[in-house]
């Protein structure tokens, strides 16, 4: 006996660059999201290639969502399917960020002066992207 799945869409609300370590490259993100209610994930991320890190941080979000809403009927596990609103647009507008966190990650990365070095470490820190209010 075959059982349909729930769905649940899932709104990528703001990502939010919590802390920067250049001599690692890592960034930690808090996501905050939506799926019925508000909801928060810290990632921890190698910075890299934009696409990538946007396709990973889609896949987490969607991988998170799914475990916590997975149900056990006392035989056997019943997921959900997660879709997230918007995917493309919210894709492309990850990639865009990720990359303006990438460039000013390797203008810090290439400084060779101390001056406004810190500046610098503090304005990734404060990057942020809003994609629904």
């Amino acid at each position: 006996m075959e059982q349909s799945l729930r769905t649940v869409q899932v709104s990528l609300l703001k990502v939010v660059v919590k802390t920067y370590t250049p001599m690692e490259n890592l960034a930690v993100f808090e996501i905050f999201y939506n799926s019925g209610r508000s909801k928060q994930i810290t990632r921890t991320t190698k910075l890299g290639e934009a696409n990538v890190l946007a396709d990973q941080l889609v896949d987490d979000l969607l991988i998170t969502e799914k475990n916590s809403r997975a149900e056990f009927d006392g035989e056997t596990l019943t997921g959900v399917d997660v879709i997230l609103e918007s995917e493309q647009k919210t894709k492309l507008m990850l990639v865009d960020f990720f990359r303006t966190l990438q460039s000013k990650a390797l203008q810090i990365k290439h400084n060779k002066t101390s001056a406004g070095y810190l500046d610098m470490i503090k304005a990734v820190q404060r990057m942020e992207i809003t994609l629904y209010d």
